[in-house]
């Protein structure tokens, strides 16, 4: 029962953050065709050096008292 209270919590915060979070419009197809026509032979290095990764860090400090259902999203992945 804990587990199906949880599936349908979780689809309807999934389901309503498509409303409260749209994705930008931004991206173009023929723009995404022509990086990739243009750069075909592209080695990792030399994507690398286009765009850069940057530093990742081990682990990232989360703020987890702000995070809505927190305390039923640890239990129920026992966490």
């Amino acid at each position: 029962m804990k587990k199906q209270n949880f599936l349908v919590v979780f689809s309807l915060i999934i389901y309503l953050s498509g409303f409260l979070f749209p994705q930008s419009s931004t991206f173009s197809v023929e723009a995404y065709k022509q990086f990739m026509s243009t750069h075909q032979n592209m080695n990792a290095g030399q994507l690398l050096q286009l765009h850069n990764t940057g530093t990742f860090l081990n682990q990232i400090p989360a703020q987890t008292q702000t995070v809505l259902f927190n305390r039923i999203i640890v239990l129920n992945l026992n966490m």
